[in-house]
């Protein structure tokens, strides 16, 4: 355990179904924050890692949902993050665009938000995340887009030439980003 990194994986797939991501005020009592608290006091530094982005929070209710009681807002949930100045990012997915958002909840502690495409849709990357310490008092998060690989692989050839074509004849979006939010490397200042 030499590392002075933490993984907190949040499962944030509505319980019923739907687009919208959940997370439970229960959840968050039971072992999300008691997680953040231990990380702390382990010295160590936090990556959140969920299927949704903060924007992309909901109750679950909606077409095929139900609505959660206790579920947090966005705004909640960056306020939670916020609340613990060793969350250096959120790591998502969902909306299959890379990104990079600097989140400065209201009072709390600014941390990034890095939104990461999919394999299934084009452009067909995910991310290599590497975090260092750049010994000037913030850590280092080197973030590069890696295409899937499909040498050899007849099925993964066929699904990409598929997506391909999706996207070119305009049904599905380009998730590239913008350059400031693929190869990039991002600061996040120590507490």
């Amino acid at each position: 355990d030499g590392t002075p990194l933490r993984f907190l994986v949040v499962d944030s797939a509505a319980p019923k179904g739907g687009p919208v991501g959940v997370i439970r005020g229960a959840d968050v009592d039971a072992y999300i924050e008691p997680a953040l608290v231990d990380a702390a006091a382990d010295g160590k530094w936090v990556l959140v890692v969920s299927h949704h982005p903060a924007g992309d929070l909901g109750d679950g209710g909606g077409p095929g949902g139900e609505a959660i009681a206790d579920a947090l807002t966005s705004a909640e949930w960056e306020a939670l993050l916020g609340a613990h100045d060793r969350v250096i990012a959120h790591l998502v997915g969902h909306s299959h665009e890379h990104r990079a958002r600097w989140v400065e909840p209201l009072g709390g502690h600014a941390y990034w938000e890095v939104t990461t495409a999919a394999i299934a849709d084009f452009p067909h990357q995910m991310r290599l995340v590497e975090i260092g310490d750049g010994d000037n008092g913030h850590l280092s998060l080197r973030l590069t887009a890696v295409d899937l690989a499909i040498d050899g692989d007849a099925l993964g050839a066929a699904g990409k030439a598929r997506a391909v074509a999706d996207h070119t004849s305009g049904w599905s979006m380009d998730g590239s980003g913008t350059t400031d939010d693929r190869n990039v490397v991002l600061w996040a200042p120590l507490p």
